[in-house]
């Protein structure tokens, strides 16, 4: 009988000792502390973008859809609305062509600021114009950039389209021009031509998408670097290609190779 106590105590212990260990050393596939420095950047891919480059917009961080797989988007989504597109477009009963030249059927509320800072190299950049783009090269975000502000700068709720008069913000890790300020974002606005052979490839291409057609209206704008819809982009951040190397940003600078 003793020896059944004793051998019952330290059963009971060997359990109890094996839950502390897990607890303070997971294995490899739960352990939660990273053990490599993260790859940081324009390209840094995060842990939670769980979606494929390319893909389709379905599960993918424009996804917002009651069905979406995408980690944290359903927060944008308090209504439970199934329907993918329709909380940037609609095949019926979009913005009128007077509100808005470039029309894909827009759905979406418009950015509530009025004037955004264009780029600037900081303080620490060169003194006085050099610290902008040449003048006249750039005239402030088009209209295919303020559509991707209209979520962006964090002034209206992404939950706002249609009818719909959502109060869900963009959430502060992915805000781009809040109030306005662009200053400390690459340039978007700007006619590519009137750059083109400044330490810029005339000819850039972007993975296998030449950059002309990446322009809009000639302009370099969000899209010029992004596919919204991630459908022929091969890169992190829905980026027509990967900047892991600066491969993005050697698409168009020269400062990468001799050609």
């Amino acid at each position: 009988m003793r020896k059944t106590k004793i051998f019952m105590a330290l059963l009971a212990l060997a359990f109890a000792s094996a839950i502390i260990f897990k607890f303070f050393y997971p294995s490899d596939n739960t352990r939660s502390v990273r053990t490599t420095k993260p790859e940081r950047g324009l390209g840094y891919h995060r842990p939670d973008e769980a979606y494929s480059p390319g893909s389709g917009i379905k599960n993918s961080p424009h996804d917002l859809s009651a069905n979406s797989t995408y980690p944290g988007s359903k927060r944008y989504n308090p209504e439970g609305e199934t329907n993918i597109c329709i909380f940037c477009h609609l095949p019926r009963e979009s913005k009128k062509a007077s509100d808005i030249a470039v029309v894909p059927l827009w759905n979406h509320a418009s950015s509530a600021v009025t004037h955004f800072n264009p780029y600037e190299s900081g303080p620490d950049g060169p003194a006085g114009s050099n610290r902008r783009l040449s003048a006249g090269v750039s005239q402030g975000p088009g209209e295919t950039s303020l559509f991707c502000l209209g979520c962006h700068d964090g002034t209206v709720a992404v939950n706002r389209y249609g009818s719909l008069n959502g109060d869900v913000l963009i959430s502060e890790s992915h805000k781009v021009g809040s109030n306005g300020v662009l200053s400390n974002h690459h340039p978007i606005g700007f006619e590519y031509a009137a750059v083109r052979g400044k330490e810029i490839d005339a000819f850039a291409t972007l993975g296998t998408h030449p950059i002309d057609g990446l322009l809009s209206k000639g302009r370099m704008e969000c899209t010029t670097c992004h596919d919204v819809h991630n459908k022929g982009n091969s890169g992190e951040k829905l980026l027509w290609v990967s900047d892991r190397n600066s491969d993005l940003c050697c698409s168009c600078h020269l400062k990468c190779s001799t050609k």
